[in-house]
C-alpha cells in the first residue's frame, strides 16, 4: 500500500531497543535481532527509497559490555536515518523496576555518548548521500533564523530550508538538495 502511494511519507519508525538477543530477552520484547531485521529488509525491498528511524536504551539491567557492542554492530548494519536514543533508568511497577542494575549511571551515560556519537556519524552520511537529489518538501513554517527561508520536511522526514515566502507554507515544493548543515538538508527550488 504505501509503495503504491506517492502521499504516504516513506519515513518509518521501528522501535529496536538493544541489538542483542539477551537484552531483548530480559526486555521481554518477542522478537530477535534476526526477526527484526527481516523485517528492515523487507521494508527497504518494497519501497524506492525509505528513511527509517528507531529507540534504542543503553544499560538495561543485566547490560554487559558485549550487549551494548552488539547493539553498536546492529546499528552499524542497519545504519538508521535517526535514532531515539536513551540511558535506562527504573520505572516502579514495571519488572524492570524491580531488576538488579549492573552499571552506574555515569556508565551508562558514557555508552549512551558512544551510541550517540555512532549514530550520529551514520544520519549525517545519509544526508550527505541526499546532496544532488531532488526532493519534495511540504513546507511548514518560516525558518527560525532568516525571514527569506522557509521550512519543510522531504517524503523521507528530513528537515530541509529552502528559500520562500508566507505563501509557500503548507504546499508542497520541489527542490535539489544542495548541501547539509548540521541534521538539515539546504534546497535551491525548483522550476
Amino acid at each position: 500500500m504505501i509503495q503504491d502511494n506517492r502521499n504516504i511519507s516513506r519515513s518509518i519508525h521501528l522501535p529496536l531497543q538493544s541489538g542483542s538477543n539477551r537484552i531483548l530477552g530480559l526486555m521481554n520484547r518477542h522478537y530477535t535481532l534476526s526477526d527484526y531485521m527481516s523485517i528492515i529488509e523487507r521494508a527497504r525491498g518494497l519501497l524506492d527509497s525509505s528513511s527509517i528511524s528507531t529507540d534504542l536504551i543503553v544499560g538495561f539491567p543485566g547490560e554487559e559490555e558485549d550487549d551494548f557492542e552488539q547493539t553498536l554492530k546492529a546499528i552499524q548494519t542497519i545504519r538508521y536515518d535517526d535514532a531515539f536514543t536513551y540511558a535506562y533508568s527504573p520505572r516502579s511497577g514495571t519488572p524492570a523496576g524491580s531488576m538488579r542494575e549492573c552499571l552506574t549511571r555515569e556508565e551508562k551515560i558514557a555508552r549512551l555518548q558512544r551510541l550517540i556519537e555512532v549514530q550520529r556519524e551514520i544520519s549525517s552520511q545519509k544526508l550527505v548521500e541526499r546532496i544532488n537529489r531532488e526532493e519534495e518538501v511540504i513546507v511548514e513554517k518560516f525558518s527560525k533564523k532568516s525571514s527569506q527561508r522557509v521550512m519543510g520536511r522531504t517524503f523521507l522526514n528530513h528537515v530541509a530550508i529552502i528559500p520562500g515566502t508566507d505563501d509557500d507554507i503548507g504546499k508542497k515544493v520541489k527542490i535539489r538538495v544542495i548541501g547539509v548543515h548540521g541534521s538539515t538538508l539546504r534546497g535551491a527550488r525548483l522550476a
